[in-house]
Parts: structure tokens; sequence; C-alpha cells
């Protein structure tokens, strides 16, 4: 025998189970994120109001205080979001128990790059550089929450193919900072400089100059 709600949804089909309104609630964090992020990048942190992210995600100024209690707040928000989808990439650092160090290397490269240049958070980089002085606690979040575990993440495969045999003998945290300088370069040049460049950088042939060059230098063996 169908209870009342069953026998409602029974007889309208095309009800959902779950309300309207909730589904729209639970997607204003991220729409309130998302504003904040493009706002964050076309104008700078310090230049965007709280009222101009509530105005881009289409809600109240107060409805964007139920989620967030400020703009620190919501670009910490905006950092956590980010470091969970590279969540992925840190278990990769785990793979070479199977793979060699130089194809953990690679997988860890295409997935990671993938991901910035198919979000907004490879954007990041270059907010971050252009408002380090002016918002010293964003840069030191974004050092403890993305930079320091990516190099972390690098520096561990590294030492685990030093540890095989792979690698030659190298300060693994020294040769983190190496191996990911140029692709934060990278980051921060294609969008900063280079839409004013005559000549466009290849990504792709820029970081699969950079893999050949410094896992070459890294193996114990061409």
């Amino acid at each position: 025998m169908l209870d009342r709600q069953e026998k409602r949804q029974a007889e309208n089909p095309l009800e959902s189970r779950e309300p309207r309104w909730r589904r729209r609630k639970d997607d204003r964090p991220k729409e309130i994120m998302d504003a904040a992020l493009a706002l964050f990048l076309e104008n700078g942190f310090s230049a965007t109001r709280l009222e101009d992210i509530a105005a881009r995600a289409n809600v109240t100024k107060g409805t964007l205080f139920i989620y967030f209690t400020n703009k620190d707040d919501l670009f910490q928000s905006l950092i956590r979001e980010g470091m969970s989808q590279m969540d992925s990439f840190r278990e990769a650092s785990r793979l070479n128990v199977r793979v060699s160090a130089q194809e953990t290397l690679l997988f860890i490269t295409n997935n990671w790059w993938k991901f910035l240049t198919d979000s907004d958070f490879g954007k990041l980089p270059k907010l971050i550089i252009s408002e380090a002085a002016n918002f010293p606690d964003i840069t030191t979040l974004y050092l403890e929450q993305v930079v320091i575990p990516t190099r972390a993440m690098i520096a561990e495969v590294i030492s685990q193919g030093i540890a095989s045999g792979e690698f030659i003998q190298v300060d693994p945290k020294l040769a983190a900072r190496v191996f990911l300088a140029p692709l934060f370069m990278l980051l921060t040049w294609r969008y900063s400089v280079a839409p004013f460049e005559k000549e466009a950088i290849d990504d792709l042939e820029y970081i699969n100059t950079h893999l050949k060059i410094t896992i070459q230098g890294l193996l114990a063996k061409a």
C-alpha cells in the first residue's frame, strides 16, 4: 500500500522527490564562490566588494552572510574547494609502488594541468602574486594550502625515485621547487603577459619540453 508521499509522486511523476528550493539552496555556496572568484580575477581581491559578489551571484548580501563570514572566509573556501579537487593528485604520488617515479610525475603533471586549465583555479597564482604585499594572510593561506602540499607531493615521488635507484641523489625538496617553478610561471604568464605576445606559447609543448629536460636530468640512467 502506497503511503501519502508515494501516492502523491505516483500521481505527479514529473514532480521531483527533492523540493526545488532545497536544490537551489544547496547550490548557492558554489554559485557565490564562482561569482567571487570571477570578480577577484577581474578586479583584484582588494577592489572586490561583498555587494558586488552578491549581485554577480544573484543573491542578497544578507544571503551571502548565511554561508560566509566575510571576504577572507570566501577566499579560504575557494582554496579548500580547489584543494579537495586536488586530493586525487596526492593519491597519485603513492602509485609508484606499481609504476616508475617518472611515470608518476608525468601522471600528476598531466592531471594537475588539466584541472588547472579546465577551471578558474589556475588563475589564482597571478592573483596571489598581484595581491601578496597587500594581503599577506591570503598569501600565507595559499602557500600553506596549495603550494607547500604540492611541493611535498612532488618531493615524495622524487624521494621514492632516489630510494629505488631510478633517480640520482638530489635534495628532494629543492628538486620539487625546480620541477614546479616553470609550471607556476606558465600559469602566471598565461593570465598576464601572454595575451600581449605576438607569438603565443603552446602550453602542452612547453610542458613536454620542461618534463623532458627535468626528468632526463633526474634519471640515474638516461
